[in-house]
Parts: C-alpha cells; sequence; structure tokens
C-alpha cells in the first residue's frame, strides 16, 4: 500500500488506512465516504490525465485542491497541508522517475 494518495496526502498519518480505507490508489481515487465517486483530484490527475498523482503538474497547488480543503483547517494550517503535500508529492517523484 503506498504510504501516499496522488495528492500527496500522508495516509499513513489516517486511523482508517487498512480498515475502511484501502488507500486513494487501491480505491481507484473512491473514498469510503463517497464510494460512488471518484475524488476530483484523483479524476484530474491520474482518470484524466493519466498520471500517478499530482506530482510534475505545473498548476499545483490548483484550484481543485483549494476546492477540496478541509474546512477544520485555519488558513495556516491548509498553507502547512499544501506544503507537506508537494514535499511528499517530490518524493514520490523520486520514488517513480
Amino acid at each position: 500500500m503506498e504510504p501516499y494518495s496522488c495528492c500527496g496526502t500522508d495516509c499513513s498519518q489516517c486511523g482508517y488506512l487498512g480498515k475502511v480505507c484501502q488507500g486513494c490508489t487501491q480505491s481507484q481515487g473512491r473514498p469510503f465516504y463517497s464510494p460512488d465517486t471518484p475524488c476530483a483530484i484523483y479524476r484530474c490527475a491520474v482518470l484524466e490525465r493519466g498520471n500517478i498523482g499530482c506530482g510534475g503538474c505545473q498548476a499545483l497547488p490548483c484550484a481543485i485542491w483549494r476546492a477540496t480543503r478541509d474546512p477544520q483547517f485555519t488558513d495556516e494550517a491548509f498553507e502547512e497541508n499544501i506544503r507537506e503535500r508537494m514535499h511528499n508529492l517530490q518524493k514520490m517523484e523520486e520514488q517513480h522517475p
């Protein structure tokens, strides 16, 4: 199971992983709370563009990322989350050139 989702989220930090969720790649972008609809980020990166994730996209962080913001994040926490995800995507790119 990949530790990161296609958007760079560190799934290993989530309590649902391995229980009600198998991860972004394994569920084809359909999170357990929305099994009939792929995540907008997954749809763009994987289904529409044929990539393994958002890494390498020149539009990052894009409007889709901003539109799918967790409402529990403060502005500061959200910007930190974006920086972390961008860093994780860079690590993914290095592992899968």
